[in-house]
């Protein structure tokens, strides 16, 4: 299904990239992304949420 592909992919990158943010920027850096990340998500979902709506 498109969901487990999408959730696959997901942690084929965000390893390596939170990995990435450690070794340049420090471990306490990666909890900020996450929640930067996080709030993102958010946002989006609230956006698709009301785009729907206004669709029908």
């Amino acid at each position: 299904s498109a969901y487990a592909v999408f959730f696959d992919l997901a942690l084929a990158i965000a390893g390596p990239a939170m990995g990435a943010i450690a070794l340049g920027q420090g471990y306490d850096w990666i909890f900020f992304y996450a929640a930067l990340l996080s709030v993102c998500a958010l946002a989006l979902t609230i956006w698709l949420s009301r785009r729907a709506a206004q669709a029908q």
